[in-house]
């Protein structure tokens, strides 16, 4: 008898979840697509009197996507059929893919599936109600608006996700929103989220930004993170290319679905715990917390954290991913695995009210040009962890490599180009190109001491657009003052520099006459634009900070 399988995948789910811009809508949109394959598609099974196991089996079922296999055609046809219907209900205007295929095996009937799936691409399903020249628009959107929440009009997938943020507020224990889940592994209440942007003290559940010795808001400024595993493909394509019978090939890749999403949650938790619990400011617990999960499962995440803490936490998570990936996947029986996965991030610096949704299209845009990096220099070969940071000055927000080719790039006479930014970091010191995260550490505490301005540095990167020749005078002369400062207090503040520039180098040439490091051969790279956008962001790099808040928390 032939298998049969029906292929489902959420698309642009960032898109769709930060859509509106408002952190509540952004809860209930990341709680809509946690439920979007739980609790709905059992709803949907149980209503067609589907047994998962019996006529149903899943080998996944997590991050917006599911796999489904049966011996019995009727029963994926009568899911593939309704399925659609269902899923513009629950998630109005989400994009989604879906294919359905037959074979002798699994496998092939679940790589039938994939090409039917690839064929199809993204078919726009209809989502309803379309707007007409007579119907009021929803603002924020420009989609037609179906209700009113005080002074805002709300579209159909606004009003969705208003009323899931409202149902998971109600419901103290619920088990598939992010926030109370992660919670729950805390051991802390799911209210110490945030639910508001905008800050003000005579409200619960406001964004605890940081503060100044008033009281007063000292920066708005958040991180949208987006991190997501390396070689997933690579490691899917093995698992289907294993000579094994049907129910064997069913039960690994189950096992390695829930053991992958286990390590990622697992490894949130260490972040969580060792960056977000307590302020690092005052080494008192934080009331709410200073970051919102929103999407969170299989090899991805996608975070809010506030800005001064983002850097360490990520750094952490992708330590942690990497160790709980080798820890629980070795056993899911695919050869190469015994060090378990990497994962890439990104890190889109960005005021909280700036549009979410193109910080999210940043994030993830810098999450791939790190994979892309980390690509081109490996090859075939295992990659390792990165990520690339960028901080957004401009209120309208583009993808980063048209920010590498615009304004972080400079031309000079001689066709050189410098470019303001190292690109990407290395999570350790295993790549010969990237440049290690400790040597941007490193820098970024030398800009931290109390006889290092900020100013000629970045007046020495401001120069670099209107004339190199006076950029070279200027580091010239900002070293001649480091020098003579470092006299005071017995240091050598420019050899400091120029041996910190060195280690972001390692093998590749300095520049001789400005802080810039060869990336080829008419291209240069510099570390001090990415320490500078950290040090405005006053963000948390020092190891001593991070032992002594482990010991007051």
């Amino acid at each position: 008898m032939s298998w049969h399988s029906l292929v489902f995948e959420a698309n642009s789910i960032q898109a769709w979840v930060f859509g509106s811009g408002r952190l509540r809508h952004i809860v209930g949109g990341s709680r809509i697509i946690s439920g979007l394959t739980s609790e709905l598609l059992d709803a949907v099974l149980d209503g067609l009197g589907l047994e998962p196991e019996r006529d149903v089996q899943f080998s996944r079922r997590a991050g917006g996507a599911f796999y489904a296999f049966s011996r019995q055609p009727e029963a994926l046809a009568q899911l593939a059929e309704c399925w659609p219907m269902f899923v513009e209900r629950y998630a109005p205007g989400l994009s989604f893919s879906m294919g359905i295929g037959a074979g002798e095996s699994a496998v092939a009937a679940f790589l039938s599936a994939r090409v039917d799936l690839q064929q199809q691409g993204q078919r726009p399903w209809p989502s309803l109600p379309q707007a007409t020249p007579l119907m009021e628009r929803a603002p924020r959107s420009g989609r037609a608006a179906v209700s009113r929440h005080g002074k805002d009009l709300l579209d159909a997938v606004a009003l969705s996700q208003a009323k899931a943020e409202q149902h998971s507020r109600k419901q103290k224990t619920e088990s598939i929103d992010p926030g109370a889940v992660l919670a729950g592994h805390l051991d802390l209440s799911p209210d110490v989220w945030p639910r508001d942007m905008e800050p003000d003290v005579d409200r619960t559940g406001v964004f605890p930004y940081r503060l100044d010795a008033q009281g007063r808001v000292s920066s708005r400024y958040v991180a949208l993170i987006h991190a997501d595993g390396n070689g997933l493909g690579q490691v899917l394509r093995l698992l289907h290319d294993q000579d094994a019978d049907s129910e064997t090939y069913l039960k690994r890749m189950r096992e390695f679905s829930e053991a992958l999403d286990a390590a990622t949650w697992a490894a949130a938790v260490t972040a969580c715990r060792e960056h977000l619990l307590c302020d690092p400011d005052t080494w008192e617990d934080f009331e709410t917390l200073p970051a919102r999960p929103v999407i969170l499962g299989g090899d991805d995440l996608t975070f809010i954290v506030r800005a001064d803490l983002a850097l360490p936490f990520t750094r952490t998570f992708l330590k942690a991913f990497e160790e709980e990936t080798a820890k629980r996947l070795s056993a899911c029986g695919v050869p190469g695995l015994d060090d378990g996965l990497t994962a890439c991030a990104g890190l889109a610096y960005l005021r909280s009210n700036q549009p979410f949704y193109m910080g999210v299209e940043l994030a993830e845009s810098l999450c791939a040009h790190a994979k892309q990096q980390v690509r081109a220099e490996v090859g075939d070969a295992p990659m390792f962890s990165a990520l690339a940071l960028y901080r957004c000055t401009d209120s309208v927000l583009s993808g980063f490599g048209e920010l590498l080719q615009g304004s972080l790039s400079v031309l000079d006479a001689d066709g050189d180009q410098y470019r303001l930014t190292m690109e990407a970091w290395a999570l350790d010191d295993s790549s010969e190109v990237i440049p290690p995260l400790d040597a941007l550490v490193g820098l970024l505490n030398w800009l931290n001491e109390p006889h290092i301005a900020r100013g000629p540095g970045r007046q020495l990167l401001g120069l670099m657009g209107l004339s190199p020749a006076l950029a070279r005078t200027r580091y010239r002369r900002w070293l001649e003052i480091v020098r003579k400062r470092g006299e005071v207090s017995g240091r050598r503040y420019d050899h400091e520099l120029v041996e910190l520039l060195g280690q972001c180098a390692g093998s590749r040439a300095l520049h001789p006459e400005l802080p810039f490091i060869q990336r080829s051969e008419s291209v240069y790279g510099t570390p001090l634009g990415d320490a500078l956008a950290l040090k405005a962001l006053a963000c948390q790099s020092g190891t001593a900070a991070h032992e002594r808040k482990q010991e007051v928390c």
